[in-house]
């Protein structure tokens, strides 16, 4: 996978080099092909949303998450704008977004890791605790009771119900963090090999400042 922080930052370089009211393709153009190679190489492994995402019924585990766009405009007047698909390493770290479009985001987020990663092996806790699930309308037609990858096959609006969610998962973290995933980078490192795959658990959870004091104690 093609460093993209390496690129940008060698366009930052280059755009330094602008004479302002100059042609500046000679500086910019070896580094921009680069850019649109990269670009190419996300989106032909995960292309952008246009219909239904397609869920992953193999066994294999992606490299990383496609989830949003980072613009990047030009200076020194060199007139440059352009828009770079956003990549989440995977396992991704947690993420807090705090956003007038973070409900946008996690709606995403969960297509993109529907689509990626192997339902066999996939669990997805859905919390809501402001909008009795509205932020998660999109994936309302999933809560199939043949779709047992969502947790309980509901999205979680209820207090109650959502500490016993983050309570499941805390357990399920303090068992394999203590007797299985002890020497291994992560879960995805110890599937590798394993014999007895751990599955990978998702908590999408909107309203976190709406929890319990018994909630947030498992979060």
């Amino acid at each position: 996978m093609i460093d993209v922080n390496g690129l940008l930052k060698e366009l930052d370089d280059a755009l330094d080099k602008v004479v302002p009211k100059k042609e500046p393709e000679s500086f910019l153009k070896p580094i921009a092909l680069q850019i649109e190679d990269y670009q190419k190489s996300v989106r032909q492994i995960q292309a952008q949303f246009t219909d239904a995402p397609q869920f992953n019924e193999t066994s294999t585990y992606p490299k990383f998450l496609s989830c949003g766009l980072l613009q990047v405009r030009g200076k020194n007047g060199a007139n440059m704008e352009f828009l770079l698909p956003k990549v989440y390493p995977f396992p991704p770290k947690s993420l807090y977004i705090e956003h007038e479009k973070d409900g946008q985001f996690l709606r995403e987020m969960l297509m993109r890791l529907l689509s990626s990663t192997p339902l066999v092996q996939l669990e997805v806790i859905l919390v809501d605790a402001l909008s009795l699930g509205g932020i998660f309308n999109l994936a309302r037609r999933l809560l199939d009771k043949n779709n047992d990858f969502i947790y309980q096959q509901r999205i979680l609006t209820e207090s109650k119900e959502t500490e016993e969610a983050l309570k499941h998962l805390y357990e399920y973290l303090k068992v394999n963090l203590q007797e299985k995933l002890a020497g291994y980078k992560d879960f995805a490192h110890y599937n590798e090999n394993a014999t007895d795959r751990l599955p990978l658990k998702a908590l999408f959870l909107s309203g976190v400042d709406a929890l319990s004091k018994d909630a947030l104690y498992y979060l």
